[in-house]
């Protein structure tokens, strides 16, 4: 059962998820950081990048030229199927900093904190909401808590 531990002492896992694209549009990558707070509830600390980048300057392929689309990354901490808290990213034709906590909804010391998990997306949208083009989705990734006991 973990005590607990500070921001400081929880190890950091990597993460990244990207866009359904052929082309590199929509990435997000950084750092998980797994604690426990004062009331027994997990927390990450979500720090990273997300970025929306025609590549056609750097590779001179039409095919990933700018597209008129956002991107949207969705950190969401689930218990089992239900969704507890969710934070959002966006960003279009750049790179964005991020870095914030995100608490679960479970007390660990009940033993069912396994059933948390977060899962990351990159869904992208079009910047004109005139334009009639559908929005999609890069596939879920999920992580799983991993604590430093104290």
């Amino acid at each position: 059962m973990p005590t607990t531990a500070s921001a400081d002492a929880s190890p950091s896992q990597a993460f990244s998820a990207q866009s359904a694209d052929a082309c590199p549009h929509g990435l997000t990558q950084g750092t998980l950081s797994w604690v426990v707070d004062q009331s027994w509830h997990a927390v990450v600390y979500v720090n990273g990048t997300l970025s929306d980048q025609p590549e056609s300057a750097s590779s001179g392929s039409f095919a990933c030229a700018e597209d008129g689309y956002e991107s949207d990354a969705s950190f969401t901490i689930y218990d089992g199927a239900n969704a507890v808290t969710t934070a959002h990213e966006q960003v279009d034709n750049g790179v964005v900093g991020f870095g914030f906590p995100l608490r679960g909804g479970i007390d660990v010391r009940s033993g069912s904190v396994v059933s948390e998990t977060l899962v990351i997306q990159i869904c992208r949208s079009p910047v004109n909401s005139q334009i009639k083009a559908p929005t999609y989705c890069g596939k879920a990734v999920t992580y799983y808590p991993t604590y430093v006991t104290g």
